[in-house]
Order: C-alpha cells, then sequence, then structure tokens
C-alpha cells in the first residue's frame, strides 16, 4: 500500500466499502456498534463513505452484490489465499449486517468544493 492510498483513505477521499473509488454519498447511522475481530475491537460510530457502485448496493440491502465489488477491489485481493478471502468475506459481512442494524439512513449526496 503506497503513501497515497494511506492518505487518500485517512482523509475519506475513497469509498469506505471498496476503498477504490471517490465517495459520492455518506451513509449516517441512527448508533454506533462495536465489533471484536481476531485482531481488535472496533467501534463504528462515524457515517460511511460510499462510492455510486456500492450505494446502490448499500441502499438495497445487496449485501452479497456488495461482498463480490469490495472482494474483487481489495487492496490485497492478489495476495490473500482462499481461506483468507473467506475470512475476510465473513469479517466483512458481520460488519456490514452490524452496521445495517445500527439503523442506516438513506443516503445523502457529499457535497463538492466550492
Amino acid at each position: 500500500m503506497n503513501d497515497d492510498f494511506a492518505m487518500r483513505a485517512a482523509l475519506g477521499l475513497l469509498c469506505d466499502y471498496c476503498v477504490h473509488d471517490t465517495p459520492a454519498v455518506v451513509f449516517r447511522q441512527k448508533r454506533g456498534f462495536t465489533m471484536i475481530t481476531p485482531d481488535a475491537v472496533l467501534r463504528f460510530e462515524d457515517p460511511w463513505n460510499a462510492c455510486a457502485a456500492c450505494a446502490q448496493f448499500v441502499e438495497r440491502r445487496q449485501i452479497h452484490l456488495l461482498l463480490d465489488r469490495v472482494m474483487r477491489l481489495h487492496p490485497r485481493h492478489g495476495e490473500m489465499n482462499r481461506p483468507q478471502k473467506r475470512l475476510t468475506r465473513r469479517m466483512l459481512k458481520r460488519m456490514y449486517m452490524a452496521m445495517y442494524d445500527a439503523g442506516v439512513e438513506k443516503p445523502e449526496p457529499i457535497a463538492g468544493p466550492s
């Protein structure tokens, strides 16, 4: 992962789902949630930025289509073996289901630069 990629991700200039395209909308959640992974305890309270492609899947709750896109564009996709891909997909599915349970609201357009 190069420095430009890491900086764009940290600044919210990449989609929070596919980490590939520029965000077009933001999904706010009614309440935060906590997720426990093998590596960390993660707390999610911030809105989720989504590119146009991911946003349609999130809004329609098409979780498997979203997961297909996210996994295909994952920065480490080519480096992961099959068990790692299955584990990553399973963890992402748990996270997205928790996001829906936290009350995802309708998408709001992200304002462009003035």
